[in-house]
């Protein structure tokens, strides 16, 4: 066994898994001799050694403006971690709803967002205050802004059939339950968007309908999109010295602001933002803003929560300039731009097109705001023009997720079956006492806490930035067996870090403890640790023949 060359769920070597060596936690009797010297050939750069991330932040924007991406390289990336300004469009590549030539990759964004709002018109009951889809076909559809579609009402009008009314019915008792600790998911735009995606999928994929839990799937592919549109509209370094973007100078490596190098490289380019105060650009600068943070917070103001970490003014040191990127007559050059002259002939290209409405950055607070800026502060950067290229790029990253795991949701639900009796094999394989505790003294079956983690993935287990980081390594996978594996290799490597806590419990509280996860404390960087010895476990032991199943056939349960 040359556990070196074998090729994992990623597609490249062990030896390539980040913080391989620094984070190995080892379970009870399950390496022998010869396994830890098999791992101690394995070369892996430390903890210390990985680049910063304003650094991979660069280096992603590249991959991701090159005239093809290599999708190989992005998946060796995404495995490791994605930036939020670049996540969305990693994701959109990995899922193949964004093509990889880039020359291609502007018009088929339009036009899927266009079919999706075509769906909507055709699909989604029309209320009695909907505004209707513009009338326009071809390339001046797609270049549309979609329509501002407002909060549901109470009741359809009016029900198409039967089984129309009991889907829209279940979606909205389970959308308000979604993601509780956030409050941006509670604002009644994105309440709405989460109604009309949810939907149009059940509509469109009657096998297998809407099923509880896929409000949660929904929720990271949100989140990321929005964080990718409003980084793309507020790249730092440009707002400071009020000139447009350079995408030539980036890539040269001329701007060394991972800002304002992914505002190149975002599914949303024409998105800009104007009359940002220097107090706000001090706090886009600081290296702990949080797009999330921001808007969680202003719609915690609007709906009367509490903040647990309200806004501060963050005192950023001023970049420095860089000639090549920001020429002596910027602002000249800024204004000629913005107003070309009389009988001048322009070019609309697919990455300057202003498809979407500039955001008011005058109404956007640096401290704890009062209801009524919060409210002004969400509808500049919610307006209905972002949230409707959001919700379409949404849905059809959140169908190509669906793809992979289409067995979890129809009758019987086989792929989760599944999933849980690799997870009971796995657990049995690596640590005998603790299944046996858990499997035969308890007589607790697996189904009965794993079935709530693989239906939703962990996001109810997780806070939603531990979801979308878990998320950048499921994607990698080609298959749908790969991408399951992330999360069943996870589960076990968590429940062996919590061996001694489920081993000095009986049955109730082993349930109670399974059910509710302490991850309240948990960062990004506990998920790495665990992902990393996960990918151990992997390596180890997915698709071997040299271990002896017949002795854990034994102690396996029914499902």
């Amino acid at each position: 066994m040359h556990l070196r060359g074998r090729r994992t769920l990623a597609g490249w070597p062990v030896r390539h898994c980040p913080r391989f060596r620094d984070h190995c936690i080892c379970a009870h009797n399950i390496y022998s001799s010869s396994t830890y010297r098999i791992l101690s050939h394995v070369s892996v750069s430390p903890l210390s050694s990985s680049p910063s991330p304003h650094s991979r932040a660069t280096r992603l924007a590249r991959l991701l403006t090159a005239d093809a991406v290599d999708l190989a390289a992005l998946r060796k990336f995404a495995w490791s971690g994605l930036p939020a300004p670049l996540r969305a469009a990693a994701w959109q590549l990995l899922l193949s709803y964004a093509p990889l030539p880039r020359a291609r990759r502007a018009a088929t964004v339009r036009r899927k967002r266009a079919e999706y709002h075509s769906f909507l018109a055709k699909d989604y009951i029309a209320y009695a205050d909907a505004r209707p889809l513009p009338a326009a076909t071809g390339e001046a559809r797609a270049a549309a802004a979609p329509p501002a579609y407002p909060a549901p009402p109470t009741m359809l009008l009016p029900a198409r059939q039967p089984e129309d009314a009991a889907l829209l019915h279940q979606i909205r008792l389970d959308a308000p339950r979604t993601a509780p600790e956030h409050p941006l998911l509670h604002v009644p735009s994105l309440q709405a968007l989460l109604e009309r995606a949810l939907y149009v999928w059940g509509c469109r994929h009657p096998a297998a309908g809407y099923v509880q839990g896929m409000n949660d799937l929904l929720t990271p592919l949100i989140v990321a999109n929005i964080e990718a549109a409003l980084s793309a509209a507020f790249p730092a370094r440009a707002l400071v010295h009020r000139v447009p973007h350079s995408a030539q100078a980036a890539a040269a490596g001329c701007c060394a602001c991972a800002h304002c190098v992914a505002a190149c490289a975002t599914p949303y380019p024409s998105l800009p933002a104007r009359n940002a105060s220097p107090a706000l650009l001090a706090l886009l600068l600081s290296p702990s803003f949080s797009w999330l943070r921001y808007l969680n917070d202003l719609a915690a103001a609007v709906l009367g929560r509490a903040v647990e970490t309200p806004l501060l003014t963050a005192h950023a040191p001023q970049p420095s300039v860089c000639p090549a990127a920001f020429p002596a007559d910027a602002d000249a050059s800024a204004e000629g731009a913005s107003s070309p002259a009389p009988g001048a002939q322009t070019t609309p290209s697919a990455s300057s097109a202003p498809l979407l409405p500039a955001i008011d950055a005058s109404v956007l607070p640096v401290t704890t705001p009062s209801a009524e800026e919060a409210a002004r502060a969400l509808s500049a950067l919610l307006h209905a023009h972002l949230l409707g290229a959001v919700e379409a790029d949404a849905y059809w990253c959140f169908t190509a997720t669906l793809d992979k795991i289409q067995d979890n949701f129809v009758p019987s639900q086989p792929g989760i079956a599944g999933m849980v009796a690799r997870l009971q094999d796995l657990v049995c394989r690596l640590d005998r006492p603790l299944f046996t505790h858990i499997a035969v003294d308890q007589q607790i079956p697996f189904v009965q806490f794993a079935f709530r983690w693989f239906n939703c993935l962990l996001m109810r287990e997780l806070r939603l930035e531990l979801v979308l980081r878990l998320l950048d390594s499921a994607l990698c996978a080609d298959t749908t067996e790969e991408f399951t594996d992330v999360y069943v290799y996870f589960s076990a490597t968590a429940m062996l870090q919590w061996r001694a806590d489920i081993l000095q419990r009986e049955f109730q509280d082993i349930v109670m403890f399974l059910q509710h996860l302490p991850t309240q404390r948990w960062g990004v960087r506990d998920v790495e640790v665990v992902l990393a010895q996960a990918f151990v476990y992997q390596s180890l032991f997915r698709d071997s023949r040299h271990l002896d199943r017949a002795d854990t056939g034994q102690l396996e349960m029914n499902l």
